[in-house]
């Protein structure tokens, strides 16, 4: 269950951690193993994951700022108008 909350919390970032460790031998797998073992926090079956605790970055990445946000149902939902990020879609789902 810890694992596939790491992978699901990491995964709408994907883009931005390519783009942020591109010059680097981290890659998304190993940012899963890290969100795994310090970003799970809470005790079973109650996880959730601290995104405070993950660095997706070695260092600056350029983004827009985002155009809109909305908080529905326990969903935290993000619009960027930023094609670099996105290919088919205008938000990012965070749960």
């Amino acid at each position: 269950m810890k694992f596939s909350l790491s992978n699901k919390g990491l995964s709408p970032l994907n883009k931005i951690i390519k783009i942020g460790y591109k010059n680097s031998d981290k890659n998304y797998r190993k940012l899963v193993g890290e969100a795994y073992h310090n970003a799970i926090v809470g005790e079973y079956p109650n996880f959730t994951m601290d995104y405070s605790m993950i660095k997706v970055s070695d260092g600056k990445v350029f983004f827009e700022i985002p155009t809109a946000w909305e908080y529905k149902d326990l969903n935290f939902r993000v619009f960027m108008s930023s094609n670099d990020l996105q290919e088919n879609s205008d938000s990012r789902f965070v749960r």
